[in-house]
Formats: structure tokens, sequence, C-alpha cells
């Protein structure tokens, strides 16, 4: 039987059972998550991003979260030079490290999950994702009829 605690301890030792994560990123958010009997819960801190920055892929059992988000680019120019009437109020940045931030991490989904009904909301930088257990399959004992 696995609990709560082992499940964890999967994901963190990398084994290959409920809830193993791959990651491929420029950076890696945070995520916590939380088994109850009705549902699994993943928790992704996304600072500065919106629902609109982030997309949520289900494949073959793997639930994929990404994100792609870039700045455009501006064009920076020095204007100590320029007439005053040409000068734009524009900020010149002197350290720019934001520009771009992409990550993707994916979840492989343990047996007991209904596919079907995976939600998520965003709310103040944090991503959830609910995915609801269905119920574990009870032993069916099968009647042997005499031919």
């Amino acid at each position: 039987m696995i609990n709560e605690l082992s499940i964890l301890d999967d994901i963190f030792n990398g084994a290959d059972v409920d809830f193993p994560v791959f990651s491929c990123a420029s950076f890696s958010p945070d995520v916590d998550v939380v088994q109850t009997k009705d549902a699994y819960t993943i928790s992704m801190d996304l600072p500065g991003m919106s629902e609109n920055d982030v997309t949520i892929d289900l494949h073959e059992g793997i639930l994929t979260i990404a994100s792609q988000k870039t700045e455009a680019k501006t064009e920076e120019k020095s204007e100590e030079n320029a007439p005053a009437e040409q000068q734009s109020c524009e900020p010149v940045y002197l350290l720019r490290e934001r520009r771009s931030m992409q990550f993707s991490r994916s979840f492989k989904l343990p047996r007991d999950t209904n596919r079907n009904e995976i939600s998520a909301a965003f709310k103040n930088g944090v991503l959830e994702v609910k995915i609801p257990r269905k119920e574990a399959e009870q032993p069916k004992r099968i009647a042997i009829s005499v031919a």
C-alpha cells in the first residue's frame, strides 16, 4: 500500500511510480503535489504570469504544464546626444535579466486518475490543477459454472 508520504518520496527520488516529474526549463517553478481521497492537486508558483501565458496538455497519461513568455524586443538607443525634443520618456534599461521565461514540467499521472475531469485555475500567481481520482477497482470473484 502506498501512502501520501511515500508518493512524495518517489517524486523527489525520481522513481517511476505515481507522479514522477520531468523538467525542461530555463527556470523551474516550485510545485506542490497533494493527494486526498478524492483528488490530486498540483499547485505551481508562476509569479508574473497569467493564465494566458501557460499551456496544460494531457497526452498518453503525461500531464505537461509549459510556458514560453518573452518580452517584446525594444530598440535601445543612446539618447544622450539627441536634441531635447527627440528624447523620449521611454525607460533605458541599465540591467535587464527578466527578458524571457520558459519552462516545461511533465507529470506521469497515476492509474487511479479521472483524466476526463481535470480542471485548472489561476489565482494570485499560483496555478492549481485538480485531477480527480476514480474509485479503486475492487477485486471481483468470478463464478465457475458447471458444464
